[in-house]
């Protein structure tokens, strides 16, 4: 209501900017608008609200951004002799922003995705990839190509692969189960031990944030943070190398090969976490109308050993569709999404 044009404003939250002052972020559905809101008014339609764009090349606490404002700059670091576009794929405020910039080098065309990242996470990012980079076998991680420290920022090439997401949603075959054996085989043997820990105790906190954050827009996320802090969480879990944000859009196929990209926030933890993401992700796509189906679900579960009747099973599922419910209370075109992911997490617990 507050903009004119073509732009859908899909995502809405409320936060505070740490360099800014702004109390609540609009983004586009593509992820690459981003508007914040400097002063509260007293309703939504009060057009004196004091609006401004925000944009990665102005985010100073990404040091990469000084890329976006020097483009012979940035063509140098690429070693491209000529850029001809450069695109803004998505953007976080202060946190990160991927760029893809396309360009000519040796009378060729080339295309990069760059990712922009804050110091501190750029150098958590560095230590996971160069730990997982000596991985061998059909699943891997997408490693950087370019590592550029001062600017604290990754460097891909562009590949030409589906993704799982895509897979599912224009209905093209899918090996479901040797994806999931494929990816058990890796969590069982890849050795984790230099990576950071990460616990269920954290992913009960990564829930209970994003619920809090939803909870302003969708007031029935209140009570599973009360149900979310008292449950019991399971112990004694299987450990291995994790991906932390495994989901269909994150798995690139190339059979029998499976790639993984967005390998930032690796550590060493319990399985099951990557599992129930995957799996509780491929259910969402069907709710949403994008493809997939019970039977992948199921096939998923199965060749990866989870039943979903366990215990553990049941408190994980429950806590990746509380944090899922707290994501999509902040999308509005998806509300209804919303309250079934809020039911089901609401029935699992009342189960354990």
């Amino acid at each position: 209501d507050c903009f004119a044009g073509d732009v859908d404003w899909a995502t809405l939250s409320l936060e505070t900017m740490k360099t800014g002052g702004a109390v609540a972020i609009l983004k586009s559905k593509d992820r690459t608008r981003v508007v914040g809101l400097t002063k509260l008014a007293a309703s939504f339609g009060d057009r004196s609200m004091g609006w401004r764009m925000i944009t990665a090349r102005e985010d100073v606490r990404l040091p990469g951004s000084a890329l976006l404002r020097n483009i012979p700059e940035l063509a140098d670091v690429l070693s491209l002799n000529k850029i001809t576009g450069v695109a803004v794929v998505s953007y976080h405020p202060q946190r990160r922003a991927v760029l893809r910039v396309t360009g000519h080098a040796k009378g060729y065309s080339r295309t990069y995705y760059v990712k922009l990242l804050r110091p501190a996470a750029y150098h958590r990012a560095l230590d996971a990839h160069n730990i997982l980079s000596a991985i061998r076998g059909r699943v891997r991680f997408l490693t950087p190509q370019a590592e550029l420290t001062e600017y604290a920022c990754l460097v891909w090439d562009a590949v030409a692969l589906d993704t799982l997401h895509d897979r599912l949603r224009y209905k093209r075959p899918v090996d479901v189960r040797g994806l999931g054996l494929e990816l058990r085989k890796f969590h069982k043997s890849t050795d984790a031990s230099g990576l950071p820990a990460h616990s269920i105790e954290e992913e009960r906190q990564a829930t209970l944030k994003m619920l809090t954050r939803g909870s302003p827009l969708v007031p029935g996320l209140k009570g599973l943070i009360a149900q979310f802090t008292d449950v019991s969480l399971p112990q004694d879990l299987d450990v291995g190398v994790l991906h932390r944000d495994l989901h269909d859009k994150q798995i690139l196929l190339s059979e029998p090969d499976v790639v993984l990209i967005d390998a930032d926030g690796a550590a060493n933890g319990p399985q099951l976490i990557d599992t129930i993401n995957l799996v509780e992700h491929v259910r969402l796509r069907r709710m949403q109308g994008f493809g997939g189906s019970v039977q992948m679900e199921r096939h998923l579960l199965e060749s990866s050993r989870v039943n979903p009747g366990d215990p553990a099973a049941k408190v994980m599922t429950a806590l990746i569709c509380g944090r899922l419910a707290g994501v999509y209370a902040c999308r509005p075109r998806w509300w209804t999404v919303t309250q079934q992911l809020v039911a089901r997490s609401q029935s699992l617990l009342e189960a354990c």
